[in-house]
């Protein structure tokens, strides 16, 4: 029984070897597949980093955004300042006296309109690096997706070392039951095995002869004590039952007086005076305000619908505040346009009498030729006096 035993062993040892090659095969793949999530694992390290960068980018542009249109909001005032104090020959700025206003004003307009060009390329560089976060983002997700079956090859990984481990076992364990085997095989040939035991088996057999020993009445003994076996449970499960039976009556009288005790209360009805209270008091406050449940859900239905217009609102309050600052701006600016009006009506009269003295000039020109040809002859006839005197 043991060759057989030990044959059977050494059987299922060689069986277990035989799928060595499968083996080698599994492990080729395995690599493969190893190196291929490597390589997965280093470009979503890449695609991670590279991620982190563009946003910090995207942040550094939406802050150079809003430096952008600091500077824009700057230069507006300094127009509105520099257009309000128009009548001033001192620069409100800088407190200096400006010669060329519409030129300053003129500056600060092309430097407004070169900041808005530099802001639509900042933000379309934005938009640029928001689409390539955007696919950097589906890459992650895809090699997070190929990456969740890590763990399944990790896992496969562990079952082909186990595997490789039992074949090598299996190798050392077939080499020794080979041995055995053998070794058995030839004690067997040479009747070399259970001396001791074959010798005690004959004087076991003499001792059973001498008590005469009769299987049948061994064998309905061994079953009448198989069908009394569960007695013994069936007994520590009544000790069990009889524990807590006595622990229940001695707790029943406690219980039965509660029980009254809570029965007489609730038959009184004595029982949460303040609270009852409170309740009747907030129904009759409920019935004091005619409340309808549906009427309140109609108008939480109006309130949600209406939420959506407190923006406007919020907005038209702001618009009437600033109305009347407008409105006064809008005066000035009226009272400016008068002033200027009536000066540039005052220069086009000066303008018109200039033009008139300018259309007098020749025939001015020409009665000075003529005085000076009788102050000529003046002059002459005066030293001719003299002369003769």
């Amino acid at each position: 029984a043991e060759v057989e035993q030990r044959q059977s062993g050494l059987d299922e040892l060689n069986a277990i070897l035989k799928s060595k090659d499968l083996l080698d095969e599994q492990k080729v793949d395995l690599q493969n597949e190893s190196q291929e999530m490597d390589r997965f694992e280093s470009e979503l390290e890449l695609v991670e980093a590279k991620g982190m960068e563009t946003k910090s980018e995207i942040e550094s542009l939406k802050g150079k955004t809003g430096e952008l249109e600091r500077r824009i909001k700057e230069n507006q005032e300094k127009i509105r300042e520099l257009t309000d104090c128009d009548h001033s020959s001192i620069c409100p700025l800088c407190s200096s006296p400006i010669v060329d206003r519409a030129k300053v004003i003129e500056r600060y307009r092309n430097e407004i309109r070169a900041l808005e060009q530099e802001i639509l390329e900042v933000i379309e560089s934005e938009k640029l690096l928001v689409n390539e976060r955007e696919e950097l983002r589906q890459e992650y997700k895809r090699l997070r997706a190929v990456l969740e079956g890590r763990k399944d090859l990790d896992k496969r990984i562990g079952q082909f070392n186990e595997k490789t481990s039992s074949i090598e076992r299996a190798r050392g364990n077939a080499n020794k039951l080979s041995v055995e085997l053998d070794s058995l095989k030839k004690r067997l040939v040479e009747h070399d095995y259970s001396q001791v035991e074959r010798e005690s088996m004959i004087n076991l057999k003499a001792e059973i002869h001498k008590l005469e020993f009769d299987p049948v009445i061994h064998a309905n003994l061994q079953s009448q004590i198989r069908i009394k076996r569960h007695i013994e449970s069936k007994y520590q499960n009544l000790k069990k039952d009889l524990k807590e039976l006595n622990k229940l009556e001695e707790e029943l009288p406690e219980l039965k007086t509660k029980l009254n005790s809570l029965t007489e209360a609730l038959e009184s009805e004595s029982y949460g005076v303040e609270i009852r209270a409170d309740l009747s008091s907030l129904v009759d406050e409920l019935e004091k305000m005619n409340y309808d449940r549906s009427k309140h859900f109609a108008l939480k239905n109006e309130l949600s619908e209406l939420i959506p217009y407190a923006d406007r609102l919020s907005e038209v309050d702001r618009a009437i505040k600033e109305k009347p600052g407008i409105e006064s701006e809008v005066e000035k600016l009226k009272a400016s346009i008068k002033e200027k009006t009536a000066r540039i009506e005052t220069l086009e009269e000066e303008s018109a009498r200039l033009i008139e003295s300018a259309r007098e000039l020749p025939e001015i020109e020409d009665e000075i030729e003529v005085f000076a040809t009788e102050l000529k002859e003046l002059n002459k006839t005066r030293d001719e006096l003299r002369r003769n005197v």
